[in-house]
């Protein structure tokens, strides 16, 4: 997962790309409602699986983005929940 943030004004924009191994396939969109936290990190990947929705919360632990995703469908209910980690590339 590579996560590419971007800021203009007092407004961010993300874009997402997922690689996923074998015959999968990847993933490459824009992330919408990022917002800075307390802790860390929220945003959405509007087109998850499905009807649904993919929303990302993450907390800064000092070397690394650590977090929690979640599928949610248009009714609301949660289908998947995975964790995630994400490092600063120089």
């Amino acid at each position: 997962m590579e996560l590419r943030l971007m800021r203009k004004g007092d407004d961010w924009r993300g874009e997402l790309r997922i690689n996923f191994p074998y015959s999968l396939n990847d993933i490459a969109t824009q992330v919408t409602d990022f917002r800075l936290t307390d802790t860390g990190v929220f945003f959405i990947q509007p087109h998850g699986v499905g009807d649904g929705i993919v929303q990302y919360e993450g907390v800064y632990t000092g070397k690394s983005l650590e977090g929690q995703a979640q599928i949610i469908m248009k009714n609301g209910g949660v289908v998947a929940v995975g964790r995630w980690s994400l490092k600063h590339r120089k």
